[in-house]
Parts: C-alpha cells; structure tokens; sequence
C-alpha cells in the first residue's frame, strides 16, 4: 500500500462502488482474471509483458497462427477478425473487460497495439509518482498514439525545464518534468533537505524524468535526469532508464544496472526468468550470474561451465547478439 497507484486504484474502486479481488500470488494472476471477469483493470506494464510473451510462444508454433494474428495487427482498430482470432486472449483477462488503466512503468508501442487490437478496449496510460498522488498526465480516450503518456490532468501544471550537461532544452520543447498543483505532496517526513531537492519555492515538482512535447501537445518520455552518472569516456549512463527496457526481455525477470566512472562500460546484474519452460531447468543446473554490458560487446559471466546444449539454447533465442562463456 505504500505505492500511490495501487492507493489510487483502490479509493477509485471503493468510490464507485466496485469490489475489489486480492490475487494470492502473482503466478495466479490469470487463474483469478478467469475466475473473477473482472471488468477494470489497473495493469503495470510487466503483467503485460508477460502474457503477451505467452500468447506469442503459442503463435510461433504455427505458421498459420502467425500470418493471423500478423495480419490483425496491421490494422489501427480492432475489426472483425481481429475479434475472432484474439477471443483466447480476451478469455485469458475473463472476457468482461471493458477499459485497462497502464502506470507505475512505460509500455512499449508494440504491446500497447497488441492489447489495444487483442482486448478491442481503450487503454490509457498515465505518468506521475507518489510524490504528486500518483497524478501528473494521462491519455484521452479518442487519443490512439502509441510512446507518449498523454496531457496534463485538470489538477496540475506541467512544465519542461532546461538540464545542465546536457542538450535538453525548454526551448526545444524538451527537458526536465516539473508537476504543480494541490495534488503535490508536502514534503518527505522528517527531512527537510531532500523536500527541497524535490520541490522548489515555486511547488514545481522535479519529478527526474525528461520528456518532450510531441507535436499534438502530447508529452513523450525520453530520458532520465536522477541518477545519472558518467563514464570513463564522458557518456552519460541513466541506469534505470537501461532497466526498464532491458526488463522488456522475456528473459530477464529483474535487472540492476551499475558502472564507475573510471570504467567504459556498466554492468548489470540480471536474474532471468524461470517461468520461460525452454531455459528454466538450464538456468537452474548451471548456477548462473550474467553480467551485462552496455557497450559493443555483450559480456556474459557463467560461474560455473554451462553445457553445450545449454548455450546452444541460449544463442537460439537471442536475436541481436551471441553469447559465449568468458574464459
């Protein structure tokens, strides 16, 4: 409950006079969206993820399934076919669905159509943080883009300011997103110093995020402005930025992204997922830890010597580069 979307979810819900279902465990999330039809969904990205990996190792297996389901995603809106082809996937939601609320992480364009196409339902998506009570912008319902977090809400402001070291600028309708309105909390309990890093005298909210103006007055998230560091050959590296679309992979189920500045590379610590049935029991029987690297090269450190078979797999799956065991 210390997360101020599931806060926002849960008081809409109660409001309006809805029940409210709690899923045991994450693993039986399908199994209570099957049970229960529900009709609101408050979803994060990496649900999504998730189901859609699922749905599309099942389509791969047939190469009628793929031109089908292809062929229903070339179109913007859902249509009759559309609906035919993807009513095992409403059904895997419980089939009463009607509008899906996306936060807490961006979703990425392909998924968001996908969903958009497979649930033949609105699907917003919203932008802000705790600190601004989970508000900042949305998207409208008439609004069928895809990578941008929509307008602002009628409770705020919001504005893009200049980033010092870098080439975000306002006046290229880009830079640092700042929230204002009553929505915007007062301060963090019993520290001063870090309020006034998050606010300023104004009651601009620094929320750390770049952003940037679309030409239909959309905002779109681009970068990350906290937590950045730089590296041995002056490149600036937003590590959390490199975790959420790292975490888009199948494969990986959580990530850390860290470097030095006295190296050229960062490095990640990755724990993939073991809900993938092809590499589960691999990962399992050679005990592994993969580091990551963001530079040319893909660097990946196995502790102990994996099977033949097993890096064959590996290699299999991995459509932009080959991995190799370091000596």
């Amino acid at each position: 409950m210390a997360h101020l979307y599931e806060q926002a979810a849960l008081s809409m819900m109660l409001i309006n006079g809805g029940r409210i279902i709690c899923c045991p465990a994450p693993e039986k999330l399908l199994e209570y969206y099957a049970l229960m039809k529900p009709t609101r969904l408050f979803m994060v990205p990496r649900v999504l993820n998730k189901v859609y990996d699922k749905v599309m190792t099942e389509v791969d297996k047939s190469k009628v399934k793929r031109f089908l389901v292809e062929q229903a995603l070339r179109k913007e809106q859902s249509s009759f076919l559309s609906r035919i082809i993807f009513r095992k996937v409403k059904q895997l939601f419980g089939g009463e669905v009607s509008i899906m609320l996306s936060g807490s992480a961006p979703i990425s364009p392909d998924i968001l159509h996908f969903f958009r196409i497979a649930l033949d339902i609105p699907i917003y998506e919203v932008f802000g943080q705790t600190e601004s009570s989970a508000m900042g912008t949305a998207t409208h319902i008439v609004d069928s883009s895809y990578g941008t977090v929509g307008t602002t809400m009628c409770v705020d402001e919001v504005k893009l300011i200049d980033v010092p070291g870098t080439n975000y600028r306002s006046e290229n309708n880009q830079g640092e997103i700042c929230i204002r309105g009553p929505n915007i909390f007062k301060g963090y309990y019993g520290d001063e110093t870090k309020t006034r890093e998050a606010v300023d005298e104004e009651g601009w909210l620094h929320t750390g995020d770049i952003g940037e103006w679309t030409t239909d007055g959309t905002l779109r998230l681009i970068d990350r402005n906290k937590h950045i560091f730089k590296l041995s050959q002056g490149e600036y590296i937003a590590p959390e930025r490199l975790e959420d679309i790292y975490l888009r992979s199948r494969w990986v189920s959580q990530i850390f992204v860290d470097g030095r500045s006295t190296e050229a590379t960062v490095v990640a610590i990755v724990i993939p997922d073991e809900d993938v049935a092809d590499i589960s029991s691999a990962l399992k029987d050679n005990n592994l830890l993969v580091l990551l690297s963001t530079g040319t090269v893909m660097n990946v450190i196995f502790p102990l010597h994996p099977s033949k078979e097993f890096l064959n797999q590996i290699n299999k799956n991995n459509t932009t580069r080959r991995l190799y065991p370091t000596n």
